[in-house]
């Protein structure tokens, strides 16, 4: 009969031992590792790395058609810069109001989509949109008229969020500002776009309802599918940026 592989750890802790000593740990150690080692070298392909086929047509429902001008088939910046908040509202604020009037209203339209915006307007309409960063320290606003012939316009606010927290007053005060000027209808369309939902911790009372949040990840997949082919690759470079800054399918917790 074969000896069983701990036969040797018995008489090893018959002997007398005046101080401790690994070698019954290591000799544990090496009749452990023993047939795992044994069994990886009969069965390599357990150690190769696999693949997982996934069909295209798939892929794209939920990440948009893979064309030569998506996010993932153009580089990442290595710029040695940070895409903090600023940065990433001033970028989209600039690249949506970029080109000619009828794409421009069309990559507007995909990104009020993004952004649940209901009730948009005619492109005709929202060819007069405008995107703008840091005005009333407001991180990103898009203004359109209300309607075409209206004299007012409808402005959706957008506080960006990646690790800051909400401070005092800083949801009311933004909310006002567009509330009180005569330009705008009475409310504005307001959202919270964070990485986790926490990016609305410190909202007050109605301020739940006036300020849903929205998660980047989920905003960034719905512009990208829905925004229009462009021959420019600059929203592209910009939207992969963005995509790694926030985390990719893996959103970053709550610093």
């Amino acid at each position: 009969m074969d000896e069983l592989p701990w036969s040797g750890l018995a008489e090893l802790s018959r002997r007398v031992r005046a101080a401790f000593d690994a070698e019954c740990l290591a000799a544990h150690d090496a009749m452990t590792r023993s047939p795992i080692l044994s069994a990886l070298r009969l069965a390599p392909s357990l150690t190769q790395p696999r693949t997982v086929g996934v069909q295209q047509d798939v892929l794209e429902t939920v990440f948009g058609t893979f064309g030569p001008d998506h996010a993932f088939n153009t580089f990442t910046p290595d710029w040695g810069i940070d895409l903090h908040e600023r940065r990433a509202t001033q970028g989209l604020a600039l690249l949506l109001n970029h080109g000619e009037t009828e794409l421009r209203a069309a990559r507007i339209r995909a990104f009020l989509k993004a952004l649940r915006v209901p009730n948009l307007p005619d492109d005709n309409v929202l060819e007069r949109a405008e995107a703008l960063a840091e005005r009333d320290r407001i991180d990103l606003e898009i203004r359109f008229p209300a309607a075409a012939n209206s004299p007012l316009s409808r402005v959706v606010i957008v506080e960006a969020k990646f690790s800051h927290p909400l401070t005092e007053g800083q949801l009311r005060r933004y909310r006002n500002a567009r509330r009180n000027d005569w330009r705008f209808v009475r409310e504005p369309d307001c959202r919270i776009v964070g990485l986790t939902p926490e990016a609305g911790r410190g909202r007050r009372g109605r301020q739940f309802r006036h300020w849903p949040v929205l998660l980047w990840r989920d905003v960034w997949l719905r512009f990208e599918k829905r925004r229009p082919r462009e021959p420019d690759a600059q929203l592209a470079t910009f939207m992969a940026w963005l995509w790694h800054r926030i985390g990719a399918l893996n959103p970053e917790s709550p610093r």
